[in-house]
């Protein structure tokens, strides 16, 4: 008995984690990589989903916000959802770093006006 609730346990999480995979949606409040990283997670932990890699780069493409989606369209030549599984690895990771440097740069023109607002507050 106990081995058979194991079973059919086993198979209903394969079958729940192959859904997260499937509709894979960027959250409201995730930006690129954050969303890179979760979809891997989700293919890491259920490495028998069956997905080959033309269709986990559409589903990861398909499920990203509009703006993310344009965004890698206007500055790639390429058809995202159809390189295959190690393009599109290298590419979200050049993106990361851009965005990485893009977030560091933004921080630092903050920094910047408000040392700017704290010397008017001196003269």
């Amino acid at each position: 008995m106990e081995a058979f609730v194991y079973w059919y346990l086993a198979g209903t999480i394969v079958v729940i984690q192959k859904k997260d995979i499937a509709t894979f949606q960027q959250g409201s409040q995730e930006n690129f990589w954050q969303a890179w990283e979760r979809f891997g997670v989700l293919i890491r932990r259920t490495l028998n989903h069956g997905y080959s890699d033309d269709r986990l780069n559409e589903i990861f493409h398909n499920g990203l916000q509009e703006n993310f989606r344009e965004m890698i369209e206007r500055r790639y030549p390429i058809e995202f959802r159809y390189v295959d599984l190690e393009q599109a690895k290298e590419l979200c990771n050049h993106i990361e770093q851009v965005e990485a440097l893009l977030d560091r740069e933004l921080a630092i023109q903050s920094q910047i006006r408000e040392f700017g607002k704290e010397l008017k507050k001196l003269t």
